[in-house]
């Protein structure tokens, strides 16, 4: 989902919403304003845009820090920014990754091995390389997903807290649905008859 960024500072923006930057990442009309990582759009060298992954922002990143520092001394300002793609690394399962980097390959258990390492190796300090590393290992040991996905239903057995209006049984409440039409909203079953006593 894009940000909205771009409509805050009244920005040019493309069909998804990223802001179009130039090639300093800062945003055309306003010099003091840059944009990076997913927020912003630019194209390589080779007409390609740049993707909207976290090393690249970490390479942009740098390059508005160096852009900045520059300004502030009174120096000249570094060149244009140009991304440089290190390779590729894309766990596949449990245990199996794909690894390219520069006509490198790594496949199944060692290029998994690699992504980890990898992924551990560019946290930020050392006790966040431990703790995520820890997790990962109870998550592997327990047989844990990594992800959830929210469907606003809760699985049959979930531990899931109810969505509104819908019943423990994961059905929609039809009487909330009437209630929220009507103009009123409430969490709790509507129920005919006699009013309850608290």
């Amino acid at each position: 989902m894009a940000s909205a960024a771009g409509t805050w500072i009244g920005a040019e923006r493309d069909r998804a919403g990223r802001i179009r930057v130039g090639s300093d990442l800062s945003v055309p009309g306003q010099v003091s304003v840059f944009a990076v990582g997913d927020l912003a759009i630019l194209t390589n060298a080779d007409g390609k845009p740049i993707p909207g992954t976290a090393p690249a922002a970490k390479q942009m990143g740098r390059h508005v820090g160096r852009v900045l520092a520059a300004r502030s001394a009174g120096r000249a300002e570094p060149g244009p920014f140009a991304y440089r793609h290190h390779g590729d690394l894309a766990t596949i399962g449990r245990r199996s990754a794909v690894v390219s980097l520069n006509g490198f390959r790594l496949t199944g258990l060692i290029g998994w091995w690699f992504w980890g390492i990898a992924h551990v190796w560019y946290l930020v300090g050392f006790r966040s390389r431990v703790v995520v590393s820890f997790e990962w290992l109870w998550s592997y040991l327990t047989f844990q997903r990594g992800a959830r996905l929210i469907t606003g239903r809760e699985p049959h057995g979930g531990n899931a807290a109810r969505v509104p209006g819908q019943t423990p049984d994961g059905q929609a409440n039809e009487n909330h649905d009437a209630a929220r039409t009507s103009g009123r909203h409430t969490d709790a079953p509507m129920s005919s008859g006699a009013p309850r006593s608290s």
